[in-house]
């Protein structure tokens, strides 16, 4: 990027912050040289220069962003063109009142879901992030109405999803709303697709009756449309063509294709299942390179490969591939779903026996996994050819991590 003199009083960490600041790129990180050598952010340049007043380095600026988010980071991702992002977040990330954020697109009274696009061009700025829409676990206000006449006089409080208190309070002033015990719990799986839209999946609580969904939202408008009604969906993939996958758990877990594709909304509501291989998990992201489909897996420290019939040879050539059984037998399984076309699905172990079953982001490209491991709160990076790992350190648990390409977006709390 640029060679800098700088006094030898600072640290290694002010020069970084310094160099962040003067380029309005505050979320950039930034390598510093002396010489061949690459310097810690904990490091006293007055050590490094010696006797000097000052001296000269190299800043290397880094496909890395550290953002700190003021409320909780869901999912992310980055349009593959733009790079701007887009950010699920439950709550508002701006320091105006949420009153005062304008929603491009679609509304909800109780608000759950903050879908926000975060502009490259603007420096990914929080401040000037676009609000596109906000939506709730739920597939409609009369629901929530209907389940509320048939709940608010129950006796017992655990079959209900309001609390006491939360009863009382919407007695009092006739505002219905989400209780904390569904808001908390909501969780949601989002994919960027293209410039143009991105796809989320989400499961609406049993106290509502339970069943999942997966939904479009358009990039430029802000609109929601559904894509499907589902049994239950946990995380999402598309592949360039459009086609939706998602996986789910009936007697086990599965990977499905759905009818409709990113473009094409349907009603249809069987699926084909992919692949019901013992040990998968629910996460799953499309590689592109490889042109498969990427599942976490479960216990043994593993991953799946899943590709279409007769193009599953190429990820048999990475070490330890092992092919796995995809369907389950009839007598052992009632998942919904056509199962006479499954991928092939390839098990491969991960070094240092990484874990994949309990993660937050899931990014493949030719091989190389990304992803935050919760339990540590760590960004880990595992190349699947090579049999190797690496972690990006970081001075705060992590929330989320997207990937495009070799830009890496790691969000922390602030």
């Amino acid at each position: 990027l640029a060679a800098l003199s700088v006094e030898a009083s600072l640290q290694v960490e002010q020069v970084q912050k310094q160099l962040a600041e003067a380029t309005t790129d505050y979320w950039r990180a930034y390598q510093l040289l002396h010489g061949a050598r690459a310097l810690q952010p904990s490091e006293r340049l007055a050590d490094i220069f010696g006797e000097a007043l000052e001296g000269t380095l190299v800043a290397v600026k880094q496909p890395l962003l550290r953002i700190s988010c003021p409320c909780e980071v869901l999912s992310a991702g980055f349009l593959p063109e733009s790079q701007d992002l887009l950010l699920v977040t439950k709550g508002n990330i701006t320091s105006f009142k949420d009153d005062e954020v304008k929603v491009l697109g679609d509304d909800v009274d109780s608000p759950v879901f903050w879908f926000w696009r975060l502009r490259s061009s603007d420096a990914w700025s929080l401040e000037k992030a676009t609000l596109l829409a906000r939506t709730w676990p739920l597939a409609s206000n009369k629901l929530l109405q209907q389940v509320w006449e048939e709940e608010k006089d129950a006796e017992i409080e655990n079959y209900s999803p309001w609390s006491k208190e939360e009863v009382e309070e919407q007695k009092r002033s006739g505002i219905i709303k989400l209780s904390a015990k569904i808001t908390d719990s909501a969780a949601i799986f989002m994919r960027v697709h293209d410039e143009s839209y991105a796809v989320f999946s989400w499961n609406q609580s049993d106290y509502f009756g339970g069943c999942g969904f997966l939904e479009r939202l358009e990039l430029e408008t802000g609109k929601v449309s559904r894509l499907g009604g589902l049994w239950d969906a946990w995380d999402i993939a598309t592949d360039p063509s459009g086609q939706c996958f998602y996986t789910s758990c009936y007697d086990g877990t599965d990977v499905h294709r759905i009818a409709a594709t990113v473009t094409e909304p349907s009603t249809e509501r069987n699926t084909q299942i992919l692949s019901q291989a013992v040990g998968l998990k629910f996460h799953l992201c499309y590689d592109a390179s490889l042109k498969v489909l990427v599942a976490s897996g479960g216990e043994g420290a593993c991953c799946f490969l899943l590709a279409p019939p007769g193009q599953g040879s190429g990820v048999m050539k990475m070490k330890g591939a092992e092919v796995a059984q995809s369907i389950r037998p009839d007598n052992d399984d009632h998942t919904p779903g056509d199962k006479t076309s499954p991928w092939e699905t390839v098990k491969m172990p991960l070094p240092e026996k990484k874990s994949v079953d309990d993660v937050r982001g899931f990014y493949a490209d030719n091989g190389c996994l990304t992803f935050v491991d919760k339990e540590t709160g760590q960004v880990c990076m595992v190349d699947l050819f090579k049999g190797t790992s690496e972690l990006i350190p970081s001075g705060s648990p992590v929330q989320y991590v997207a990937r495009c390409g070799e830009l890496l977006a790691i969000f922390t709390a602030s």
